[in-house]
């Protein structure tokens, strides 16, 4: 019975001290840019307990390992993909730089005590390395102006990548209704067999007035590769307005034309006034012969 209860103290006693060495939290981002870095970060609390080596270990092969008991703390170990910044590593972090596509895969931080029971505890993340896209997506197919009743057929190209961007078209900041959309496709890239992948996506409609809010129509293509890409290409169309012309009309003064009936009226009133003034001045002559014989 004494040994039993020996047995099962010493199991208990092993049992509370392996917990004693915990992983706090493992700070590993899940996504990184080719060609740029990644920072590996390994928070653990050892309860009590002396450190007797940190790990780090990609699909299942180490590279990085401190042991501060060690004369040489740090100690690094060639792997494919991995390059470790030995300057701003510490035991905490590990820097790794000029990532590639080998460099995706699962990281694993392991955390050992010391002696005598070397009691081990690890957490584990995967990486995916992207390619991202130089530069921002091209359109295609721009007119100098749409008028109402005009067919638009444009093109959003990205740039190569891996993996593939995810092309939205928005029209004046709002989504392209779906029958608007063609697409998308994804097209084998022979400038950059390492990211393969160009997306394509179009848009197809007949311009309509409800386009044009205040007059004015906005297009933009967006390409995201989330968390780490995101650009867009926009363009903008003003509506063109009719312009309302003033012309000046001089007055024009219309004369109404005189009928021979009228005309014979006028020259017979004429014929009278003429008789009247001469009857006038004969009987004024008569009237000055008169006076002068007297």
């Amino acid at each position: 019975m004494r040994v039993i209860g020996l047995v099962l103290l010493l199991l208990m006693w092993k049992k509370d001290y392996a917990n004693s060495v915990r992983i706090v939290e493992l700070r590993v981002s899940t996504h990184a840019a080719e060609g740029g870095e990644a920072l590996l970060g390994c928070e653990f609390d050892l309860e009590g307990d002396v450190l007797y080596s940190l790990k780090w270990y990609k699909d299942n092969r180490e590279f990085y390992r401190y042991s501060p008991l060690n004369d040489q703390p740090v100690t690094h170990f060639s792997t494919p993909g991995v390059i470790v910044d030995l300057i701003r590593s510490t035991n905490n972090v590990v820097a790794l730089k000029n990532l590639t596509q080998e460099s995706a895969g699962v990281y694993r931080c392991e955390v050992t005590g010391e002696a005598p029971n070397f009691m081990s505890v690890s957490s584990e993340k995967r990486i995916s390395v992207y390619l991202l896209p130089k530069g921002r997506p091209k359109i295609f197919g721009l007119q100098k102006q749409y008028e109402i009743g005009d067919k638009l057929l444009l093109n959003c190209t990205s740039p190569p990548s891996q993996p593939e961007a995810q092309l939205t078209w928005l029209l004046n900041e709002r989504p392209a209704p779906e029958e608007y959309l063609m697409g998308p496709w994804y097209k084998i890239s022979t400038e950059h067999p390492e990211a393969p992948m160009r997306a394509k996506l179009k848009l197809n409609f007949i311009v309509r007035p409800e386009h044009y809010v205040n007059g004015v129509m906005t297009l933009r293509c967006r390409a995201t590769i989330a968390p780490l890409y995101h650009q867009e290409t926009n363009c903008t169309y003003y509506l063109n307005t009719p312009t309302v012309t003033t012309t000046l009309v001089a007055p024009s003064f219309e004369f109404e034309q005189m009928t021979a009936e009228d005309n014979n009226i006028g020259n017979s009133a004429i014929s009278e006034i003429s008789l009247k003034i001469q009857r006038s001045y004969v009987l004024l002559w008569i009237i000055l012969i008169f006076f002068t014989l007297l």
